[in-house]
């Protein structure tokens, strides 16, 4: 099955490097990446805070990863969103656009426990298609260390 990848950003520190919950992500995405062979990996992600940094979350995600040996022709920047919201609205139709039958969001926990919004609605919303399956992959550990 044509299985894409969606990998969420998460804000940079103020040198640009990638903060611990964004490396947490990269590191489920290598994993997952090495488990089910995606089709392709969407790093979701622009600059939402300009006055801070200069460089997009997905391109630091695209660095990380890159590093730790993942071919570049696996993956995609997206580089315009600057929320949740966004993420889904740029993102869906990229992966549309490449025959996903597949999307399986990566996240941290804090996506779907801490804010009021939520994150498997916000992108079924942007899919639209019965015949493309939608999951969602977290931490759940970091769910049972919090408790």
């Amino acid at each position: 099955m044509n299985t894409v990848l969606i990998v969420l950003g998460y804000k940079l520190n103020d040198d640009n490097s990638a903060h611990p919950l964004l490396i947490k992500r990269l590191n489920m995405t290598l994993k997952v990446i090495a488990d089910i062979q995606p089709t392709r990996v969407i790093l979701s992600g622009g600059i939402p805070y300009p006055e801070i940094n200069n460089i997009s979350e997905a391109q630091v995600m695209f660095d990380y990863l890159i590093s730790h040996g993942i071919r570049t022709e696996l993956l995609i920047k997206e580089e315009r969103s600057v929320s949740t919201r966004e993420n889904a609205l740029f993102s869906v139709p990229l992966a549309k656009k490449i025959g996903a039958k597949n999307i399986l969001v990566i996240s941290t926990i804090e996506h779907f426990t801490e804010y009021s919004y939520n994150v498997l609605k916000i992108f079924a919303d942007q899919i639209h298609d019965e015949n493309i399956y939608l999951s969602c992959l977290t931490d759940t550990l970091a769910l049972l260390e919090k408790h």
